[in-house]
Formats: C-alpha cells, sequence, structure tokens
C-alpha cells in the first residue's frame, strides 16, 4: 500500500469537488495529484492511486476511460448516467476497482436499505418517491430519487 494515495477529482470546480479538495488539503494520508475539470485534462494526469469524479455524464466517460487505460480505482457520485453507462460501469469492475453511487449520504444509504425492507415487505402496496428542487437543478429527477426507485 502506497505511503500517499495519490488522487485525482474529476469534476475540481463543484460543489462536492471543491468541498473534497478541502478536506484532502491537510490529510496526509492522501496527494491530490490532480483537478480535472474537462476531458481534455485527462492527457495530463500523473500516475493515481484512485479518480474521485463528481462531474458530468461526459466527464464521468473521459474518467472511466482514464481509469480503465491506466488501471486505476474509480469512485463516482455523478448522477445523470444512463443505462449504457451503467453497463460501462460493471464492465469496468471486472478489472479495476470500482463505487458508484447515486448519493454517499449516511442517511440516502439507510433509507435505501428501508426501501428495500419495506418492498418486501408490502408486496401488494405501491410506493411513490416525491421530491422538490430549486428552478436550477440539472438533473431531474435526482440520481438519488432515480436510485432509490430501483431499490
Amino acid at each position: 500500500m502506497p505511503s500517499q494515495f495519490r488522487l485525482a477529482i474529476n469534476g475540481a470546480n463543484g460543489r462536492m469537488g471543491r468541498a473534497l479538495q478541502g478536506l484532502l488539503r491537510d490529510d496526509v494520508r492522501f496527494e491530490l495529484a490532480a483537478c480535472v475539470n474537462a476531458s481534455s485534462d485527462w492527457a495530463k494526469a500523473p500516475k493515481l492511486n484512485v479518480v474521485i469524479d463528481f462531474s458530468t455524464p461526459a466527464g464521468f466517460d473521459a474518467a472511466l476511460e482514464h481509469c480503465l487505460e491506466h488501471r486505476v480505482a474509480f469512485v463516482s457520485g455523478t448522477t445523470g448516467v444512463d443505462a449504457a453507462q451503467r453497463m460501462a460501469l460493471s464492465e469496468a469492475a471486472r478489472s479495476i476497482p470500482v463505487l458508484h453511487a447515486a448519493n454517499f449520504s449516511l442517511g440516502i444509504a439507510v433509507l435505501t436499505r428501508l426501501l428495500r425492507e419495506a418492498a418486501a415487505a408490502l408486496p401488494d402496496w405501491d410506493l411513490e418517491i416525491v421530491e422538490a428542487h430549486h428552478a436550477r437543478k440539472v438533473d431531474a429527477p435526482s440520481g438519488t430519487a432515480l436510485a432509490l426507485g430501483r431499490a
């Protein structure tokens, strides 16, 4: 295991990307080796241990391709990925470590588990997910709502 994990943040200028940079800045276990915001930036990426992706579906594709080419672990919270991208992620998981979640919060993880249990316990009931967003919400329904629906 390396003394420091060398990582890149894809979507570094976004809300999660900026939050991650703040968390990693003073953590000696990690070296923030690259902050990527466009697919063309991957050509300049140094040797990495992991890519953390909170970008867009197009940015997701470029980051996953880089990880496959260089055998780098891929952690993604990008929402709005389509069925083909989810399939590509499943295929990638055969050769590199992969973690993808529409929402990384503990509360959503617990809610997902509760929904699975409720659906199993109440097979004759119809469940509905209703959400509200601000006017500038990019992905509606949200990736979280879609993931909860799949649960």
